[in-house]
């Protein structure tokens, strides 16, 4: 993952000096809350406030509010600077990144780490790494790791109909519903490890705008030459493979436990290594067909 390979700054290397993170009171700041999480952002002028709340935004898919909140009573705190001779970094509870020169590398990485505060922190929702769709008003949940191609099969899903609902996150709720977080999806190129993004739209597909309960959940792995050969399994089997892909898991373990049995425990839960993207999604969907038609399932727009 990404913001696993972060580094950070050695302030003492430089002229950027240690500060508390809650010296960030003294500078231009903006709080907001989002999925029940209390963040303050600060920065050392307007402009790279202006940054910084951008980025919150477009991470969030603008599921954010603005609240009254200052750094000691939030519950993440993030600080944006520019070193004159070292480039944009931010601070991450006191902590510094390596500073960047790039604006856009440096977005990408605040972007990064703003999701994954709020997925860890959240209140009342599990996020699961993930991609989603749906169709007839019923999710298909697909867990995977970053560079296992989830985006890809998402993409070829959506190109046949499905809605589109993420490329990155399923976001679930304790009600067993799974919400949409329609970011831009984030396609890589063959070989290549710097992403680009791609509006559902452009594939013909809509973003999904309600929750919806899970139909079915795909646990799948590319390998070259592999044959899709789907098994169903249990559901106590797919919670022990999706307990590593939730995110801040540790915070609370009973309430994940709960929150994955409760959404898949009428799914259908299915298996097996899959070789090329738009193969799999024709029969992940010719699959999702045969399904009994859910009552909970409706009108996703």
């Amino acid at each position: 993952m990404f913001a696993d390979k972060v580094q950070l700054f050695d302030a003492s290397d430089g002229d950027v000096t240690n500060i508390s993170p809650f010296d960030g009171e003294q500078l231009p700041d903006f709080a907001f809350e989002a999925y029940g999480v209390r963040v303050h952002l600060s920065a050392d002028n307007d402009e790279l406030l202006e940054i910084g709340i951008r980025t919150a935004k477009k991470a969030l898919v603008g599921r954010l509010k603005e609240i009254e909140c200052s750094g000691r009573d939030a519950d993440h705190r993030f600080s944006v600077h520019r070193d004159s001779n070292r480039g944009y970094y931010f601070r991450d509870e006191g902590e510094p990144t390596t500073p960047t020169p790039d604006e856009t590398d440096f977005c990408r990485l605040l972007n990064t780490m703003i999701r994954i505060q709020v997925a860890a922190k959240a209140k009342r929702y599990v996020f699961i790494h993930s991609g989603v769709v749906a169709v007839n008003g019923r999710a298909i949940v697909l867990p995977g790791d970053s560079y296992a191609g989830k985006t890809r099969l998402v993409a070829e899903l959506i190109r046949r109909g499905a809605v589109y609902f993420s490329d990155e996150y399923a976001v679930l709720d304790e009600y067993g519903k799974v919400h949409p977080f329609e970011r831009n999806l984030s396609m890589r190129p063959d070989g290549g490890h710097i992403p680009y993004e791609v509006e559902p739209e452009d594939l013909g597909a809509v973003r999904g705008k309600i929750p919806v309960p899970a139909g079915m959940l795909v646990l799948t792995k590319f390998e070259p030459g592999s044959i899709w050969k789907p098994e169903q399994i249990s559901l106590g089997q797919a919670i022990l493979e999706m307990v590593p892909k939730a995110i801040g898991v540790r915070n609370n373990p009973e309430f994940y436990l709960t929150v994955l049995n409760t959404t898949f425990k009428s799914a259908t839960i299915l298996k097996s290594l899959r070789s090329e993207a738009a193969e799999t999604a024709e029969r992940i969907l010719e699959a999702f067909y045969k399904l009994p038609v859910s009552k909970d399932s409706g009108c996703i727009f």
